[in-house]
C-alpha cells in the first residue's frame, strides 16, 4: 500500500504480538502497548511505555477478544489495567476482535470508527482451520490409543467441525458427526462421514473413544453420559455455556479436557500475522473505494 498509516496495537495475547511484526513486515509504521511482561518482549516492535503515544496514530488494532469484562482491554502482558472509555478520539479507526454492543457504542461515541476483524469470514474459516489442528494435536497427545481406527465422535459441523472430520477421517479414525442441521449432515455425508441426527446421540455413542463438542449449547449432561465408556475422552472446544455437563462428567469418572482459544495459545504466530493480513486487506479496500 502507498502512503502506509502508522498502526498501534495495544494489548491482546500473543497473536498480537505477531499481529505487530506482520504489520511492520508489510512496511507499516508499528508502535505496541501493553506487552511488557511478555517474556521476550524486547522482540516486540514499537513499544511505547505511554498509551497516549500509541493514541496518536490512526490505526489501532486491538486483542481477539477486545474485553473479557466489558471496562477494560483484553491485555495479560499489560501491568495495569487499559480501560476502553480511553482509547478513542475523533477520527481514529479502530480494529478489534468479538465487540459487543456497548463497546462498540462506547468507541463509536467517542468518534471512532469501529470494526470487528473477527467478522471478516477469511479470517474466521482459517481462525477454524487453526483451531481444528490444535484439537487434532490434543487428541493425538491424550488418547492412550491411536488415531487411526479409533471411534471418534463431533457433536456440531459448523465451520471447526468441518475441519476437524476432514484431518480425522484422513487420518483413519472411524468419525461419526452429529448435528441438528440437515444440510450439515448431508455435507459430511457427501466426504464419507458418517453423519447422524443430534437426538439420536445416545443410541450411537457405547464405544466412542472420544468426543469432541464444539456446540455452546448443553447436549452432553448425565443422562447421555451414564451410557458411554468411562475411558472416553471428553474435549470441549465450545464457548460458554458450553456442550459438555464437566462436573456431571467428571463424577462419572470422564477425563474432560478444557480447549478454549486455541490458536492463540497453539498457533499464535499464523493466528495473529493473519489479523494483520485482514486489516491491511480492509484498509485497502477503504483506500481503493475512495
Amino acid at each position: 500500500m502507498d502512503n502506509l498509516l502508522k498502526v498501534s496495537v495495544i494489548g491482546g495475547d500473543t497473536r498480537l504480538i505477531y499481529t505487530a511484526k506482520r504489520f511492520k513486515e508489510l512496511g507499516y509504521g508499528v508502535n505496541t502497548f501493553g506487552f511488557e511482561l511478555f517474556s521476550g518482549a524486547e522482540d516486540i516492535p514499537g513499544q511505547t511505555t505511554k498509551l497516549s503515544k500509541a493514541l496518536e496514530n490512526e490505526v489501532i488494532v486491538l486483542g481477539l477478544p477486545c474485553s473479557k469484562n466489558g471496562e477494560t482491554l483484553y491485555a495479560p502482558f499489560c501491568e495495569k489495567a487499559i480501560f476502553i472509555k480511553d482509547i478513542a478520539k475523533e477520527g481514529q479507526r479502530i480494529f478489534a476482535g468479538m465487540i459487543n454492543g456497548d463497546i462498540e457504542r462506547m468507541l463509536s461515541g467517542a468518534g471512532a470508527s469501529v470494526k470487528d476483524y473477527f467478522k471478516d469470514e477469511a479470517l474466521t474459516l482459517y481462525n477454524a482451520m487453526l483451531t481444528a489442528e490444535a484439537l487434532t494435536g490434543i487428541l493425538i497427545s491424550k488418547l492412550p490409543c491411536s488415531v487411526s481406527g479409533a471411534e471418534i465422535a463431533i457433536t456440531g459441523y459448523g465451520r471447526i467441525g468441518f475441519y476437524l472430520a476432514r484431518i480425522l477421517n484422513s487420518l483413519g479414525a472411524k468419525v461419526t458427526v452429529f448435528s441438528r442441521n440437515k444440510t450439515q449432515l448431508s455435507k459430511a455425508k457427501t466426504l464419507g462421514i458418517e453423519a447422524v441426527e443430534l437426538s439420536s446421540f445416545s443410541d450411537k455413542n457405547r464405544n466412542f473413544r472420544a468426543i469432541i463438542n464444539t456446540v455452546p449449547s448443553n447436549i452432553l449432561g448425565e443422562k447421555e453420559l451414564k451410557r458411554l465408556n468411562r475411558n472416553c475422552l471428553l474435549i470441549e472446544a465450545a464457548s460458554a455455556p458450553y456442550g459438555i455437563d464437566a462436573q456431571k462428567a467428571e463424577k462419572l469418572g470422564f477425563t474432560v479436557f478444557a480447549a478454549p482459544s486455541l490458536p492463540g495459545k497453539y498457533s499464535p504466530e499464523s493466528a495473529g500475522a493473519f489479523i494483520a493480513d485482514t486489516v491491511d486487506s480492509i484498509l485497502r479496500e477503504v483506500k481503493n473505494s475512495g
